[in-house]
């Protein structure tokens, strides 16, 4: 349900563009100067937009890429909360996501724990896939230490095989995410289900580096997700869930390190949370998502606040033949559901001050 990031370049130097910043309305004026660049550069945020935003409407824009398996989307929209409120909403990762699409999910403990994954279950898909797969021809993204523990631990004929590869499954992604913690990128699986392996860390920090944006507007942040677990902060918390989601033919199983950021600058609360993929089952090469929340009137009373998604994610279907008509069709969809889902945030924010209002 939840999105996934668009990378963004901001600049806060010519005199053309402040010029240009001038042009968007007095209340979107009073928003800082790099989230303003971002609306009008980025998204192209115009007067027409911003007056949509107040009635409640969602702009999704799909963004152009360089990298031809690329798909890239951002999309604004104005939430009657804070942004400490809205952390606290994502706290409860299971029931923020919550929707038709998501079939399972959980959220890892500190440390992470076995029972952490108790509700995991594969797809019969998937544990038809684990039965012959091999390096380079697999229907489901694996390393090759995997494939090789599912074949020493699993005996495919075995009457009890679904449940015993499910338990060996949630011990398997289990001593991944404490890797993980442990090493950070350095950790990152290496894909080997297709004939070119895919090298998660490499994904992600080319990912990370077209962010640039964010070494700029906040740079302890963007320190964090690129030296984690090395580098600390005592502005930013994490946490890590797994997910099974509904995504075409068949359901992605994935697990997402999600980083939280909060900082106050003039009385105004800003919060950026980076949802970083670290595996997925089908599709996904990479994906990194960065969320910003931003007070909208420096934490005047009642001003509410600007929710920003965008999402950039490495998608291994975009190769081949008819490049072109997939990236149109999956485009379209991404765009549509992400306007869809925005406005689905938007109505539970609005409901939860409703319901916290009452005596």
């Amino acid at each position: 349900m939840y999105f996934r990031i668009a990378a963004l370049s901001a600049r806060l130097c010519s005199v053309s563009l402040l010029l240009s910043l001038c042009a968007l309305p007095t209340r979107a004026q009073n928003l800082p100067e790099w989230f303003q660049q971002l609306l009008q550069k980025h998204i192209q945020v115009t007067a027409e937009d911003i007056a949509g935003l107040e009635r409640g409407e969602a702009i999704a824009r799909v963004l152009k890429t360089t990298v031809k398996k690329e798909i890239a989307a951002v999309g604004i929209v104005r939430v009657d909360t804070s942004g400490d409120a809205f952390i606290e909403k994502f706290r409860d990762i299971a029931e923020f996501k919550k929707s038709p699409s998501v079939e399972q999910i959980g959220k890892f403990s500190n440390p992470p724990r076995l029972e952490d994954l108790k509700g995991l279950t594969l797809d019969p898909c998937c544990l038809n896939a684990i039965k012959s797969c091999e390096t380079g021809e697999c229907d489901m993204q694996m390393s090759g230490e995997m494939m090789d523990r599912f074949r020493r631990e699993l005996d495919p004929s075995a009457p009890d095989y679904a449940t015993r590869a499910n338990e060996l499954t949630r011990r398997i992604l289990l001593d991944y995410v404490k890797a993980y913690l442990q090493s950070g990128n350095a950790a990152l699986i290496e894909y080997h289900d297709q004939r070119n392996a895919v090298r998660l860390g490499d994904e992600y920090r080319s990912l990370l580096i077209q962010s640039r944006f964010l070494a700029e507007s906040a740079p302890e942040f963007y320190k964090y997700l690129e030296e984690f677990p090395k580098a600390s902060s005592l502005n930013v918390e994490d946490f890590i869930y797994w997910s099974k989601e509904k995504y075409g033919l068949k359901p992605v199983l994935s697990i997402t390190h999600v980083a939280i950021y909060r900082r106050t600058i003039e009385n105004r609360t800003e919060v950026l949370i980076a949802s970083k993929q670290i595996y997925a089952s089908h599709y996904f090469d990479g994906s990194l998502g960065l969320t910003a929340v931003v007070d909208g009137n420096q934490g005047q009373a009642n001003s509410g606040s600007y929710l920003m998604y965008l999402n950039r994610s490495r998608v291994g279907a975009l190769q081949g033949l008819f490049i072109g008509l997939k990236r149109s069709v999956i485009g379209s969809r991404v765009r549509d559901g992400l306007a869809k889902n925005l406005r689905l945030i938007r109505r539970r924010l609005v409901s939860t001050v409703s319901v916290t209002a009452q005596p």
